[in-house]
């Protein structure tokens, strides 16, 4: 059995933190400022009996926009985390349960076309029974931007040329996070890869039990290449006893990085659709949509990896303490997902199962995919 080239990038969760990923800072988007100006909430309310503190990475933009992250920390046990701003900010509304040392979400601000510069309030709040405390900041968006380019019509992803067939792989091989098909490809071969699956209802321990976590996606790149990774998916955790689930997309490449950012809620039970294609030289798309609500994110980036494999993977997630030391989140009992509408550049992929990974640790297997189908395959827990 052999092990992956690399370790993947471990998912970073802070200790009680309500959600496994997202909880890292952002740096700026393409033209935003280079360095990182961290300003400290006003605080609208007196503290009674909760005192969490809230910061924002930016608060002022270039007229194409960016990225910027709020993050809270020092939070109520069973708080419950709001966000929200106005409309030029995009995939920001949101409520999560939260609660521990770290949580964090992010918000996309839009291109100002204006002659004259855009504000907008973005405003966060901490609810732990009768006592709330809430955040509020104004971001600033340079005037005159030029439109960004449109992206192609027609769906993600092109045929491959006949050179682009698969590399083969070595397996079944085993990671210590990573459960699915992972296919390698010549340098420049994967433009799109996408799958249909349910968000899996999670075996929760009773209230006051150490968190549980699983992640379940699609990307590109995420064992060719050490710093390059584009993925989007849905990750679950369990808090108290009950299971939490969001949605993501992360965008990583050797300069700027760009850890996960959180997206939207789902349930148990939903049906997601997730998806990433390259748009154009230098910039890819990725998209996922709750089929079963009908709320949907798609974010054009800058990405430039070499576009060397693509995954369909069942992750266990990772945890950070308070030192700052990652280590893996205990695997959560997701019982079986299954991995449907299998895409490949626009076409069903040609799996095979020396192309199957399975999570492995000390001798024991957590985590492992069944045979592939022509429309897809199954990953079960235990």
């Amino acid at each position: 059995m052999q092990a992956f080239r690399r370790p993947p990038p471990a998912r970073r969760l802070a200790v009680g933190a309500a959600l496994a990923l997202g909880a890292a800072v952002l740096l700026p988007a393409a033209g935003a400022p280079a360095a990182m100006t961290v300003v400290a909430a006003p605080e609208l309310e007196p503290a009674v009996l909760i005192r969490p503190v809230a910061t924002i990475t930016h608060v002022s933009f270039p007229a194409g926009g960016g990225v910027f992250v709020v993050r809270l920390t020092a939070l109520p046990r069973g708080g419950l985390c709001s966000f929200s701003a106005g409309r030029g900010v995009t995939h920001y509304d949101a409520s999560f349960a939260c609660g521990g040392r770290l949580f964090a979400h992010a918000g996309r601000v839009l291109p100002n076309r204006a002659p004259v510069t855009r504000r907008w309030t973005v405003r966060a709040s901490v609810n732990a029974g009768a006592v709330t405390r809430r955040f509020a900041w104004v971001i600033s968006v340079a005037d005159r931007a030029l439109a960004p380019p449109s992206a192609p019509a027609g769906p993600p992803g092109s045929a491959p040329p006949p050179t682009c067939a698969p590399l083969g792989g070595n397996g079944p091989s085993t990671s210590a996070n990573w459960a699915g098909y992972v296919l390698a490809l010549p340098g420049g071969c994967a433009t799109s890869a996408g799958a249909t699956w349910q968000v899996p209802t999670l075996d929760c321990p009773p209230p006051g039990s150490a968190p549980v976590g699983d992640a379940d996606w699609v990307g590109v790149d995420g064992t060719t290449s050490a710093t390059f990774l584009f993925q989007t998916g849905v990750a679950s955790q369990c808090i108290n006893g009950v299971q939490v689930s969001h949605t993501w997309f992360e965008d990583i490449q050797s300069d700027p990085p760009a850890p996960e950012v959180s997206l939207f809620p789902v349930s148990a039970g939903d049906t997601v659709t997730a998806s990433v294609a390259q748009v154009s030289p230098g910039q890819w798309r990725s998209t996922i949509t709750d089929t079963s609500t009908g709320e949907s994110a798609s974010q054009v980036l800058g990405y430039g990896g070499p576009g060397a494999s693509a995954e369909w993977i069942e992750e266990d997630p990772s945890q950070m303490n308070a030192a700052g030391s990652v280590s893996l989140v205990p695997l959560a009992d997701f019982g079986t997902v299954s991995f449907t509408g299998l895409s490949l550049n626009g076409s069903p992929p040609v799996l095979s199962a020396a192309d199957a990974v399975s999570i492995a640790r000390s001798g024991t297997v957590l985590a492992s995919p069944g045979p592939p189908s022509a429309d897809g395959f199954s990953v079960t827990y235990g």
